[in-house]
């Protein structure tokens, strides 16, 4: 893994996230781990967060049934997420 640095001060999750994004360290690290026991964490992509962006909620949203990359979610926590990602959206207007 790479680099880590302490959590900025903050009351609240979004507080503390506006701070590190202010003070350009808001990083992410997406892993992937093999299917198979004890398998090895790769990094695949680190996120840099720059700046907050303007974005309408209603019109936002994500599922990963619809990728377009022949990614397809298995298992039943998977497909219990399909409801939950529905109601976000309708909560949302």
């Amino acid at each position: 893994a790479g680099p880590r640095s302490p959590s900025p001060r903050g009351a609240s999750r979004n507080e503390r996230l506006t701070r590190a994004v202010e003070a350009g360290e808001a990083r992410f690290i997406l892993q992937v781990r093999r299917r198979r026991p004890f398998g090895r964490w790769v990094d695949v992509a680190w996120l840099h967060l720059e700046r907050p962006i303007d974005a309408d909620d209603r019109r936002l949203h994500f599922s990963p049934f619809r990728n377009g990359m022949g990614i397809r979610p298995r298992g039943l926590v998977q497909i219990m997420r399909r409801r939950a990602y529905r109601a976000g959206q309708a909560a949302r207007g």
